[in-house]
């Protein structure tokens, strides 16, 4: 398998886990529930987001899923730029697509809305509730991230 073909299981696996994890959660927990993991840090409760990141309104769900497919594409276009000859890149660019696939998924199937589920918090002040696809969207931000900061600390030394 070339490098650049590890996108394609990094998509579709990361895809497939955060639809899992969110028919779990929702199957699961009732809709006042609240599921307490770690106390005062991490919980479990069913929330629906119409929005775009933390809720912000960016047109609807449809218009929403588009910009996804747009993103996915656009991954998939500067991969194949790409010179890069490891398995970072592919893999990074594969969560961040897995992430933007799985909350397509949601909006086309669920009027318009993603389901998010994972609360983080420290005692009372909570981070926005979030779901799978968020994290490997974060994860796979970083790891791109990560990359072009070393790819400069190899063209200095």
């Amino acid at each position: 398998m070339t490098s650049k073909a590890w996108f394609w299981p990094a998509m579709l696996a990361g895809a497939a886990l955060d639809l899992a994890t969110k028919h779990i959660a929702f199957a699961n927990l009732g809709d006042s529930q609240y599921v307490n993991v770690v106390p005062h840090l991490l919980g479990f409760v069913r929330s629906e987001n119409e929005g775009a990141l933390f809720g912000m309104r960016l047109g609807g769900g449809l218009v929403l899923a588009v910009l996804s497919l747009l993103a996915v594409g656009l991954l998939i276009y500067f991969l194949h730029k790409s010179k890069a000859s490891g398995v970072w890149l592919p893999i990074a660019y594969g969560t961040i697509a897995a992430g933007a696939l799985g909350n397509m998924a949601d909006r086309l199937f669920n009027d318009g809305r993603v389901r998010d589920f994972i609360d983080l918090h420290i005692g009372n002040h909570h981070w926005p509730t979030f779901n799978v696809a968020d994290v490997l969207i974060c994860i796979g931000v970083g790891m791109v991230i990560y990359a072009e900061f070393r790819k400069g600390k190899r063209a200095e030394g």
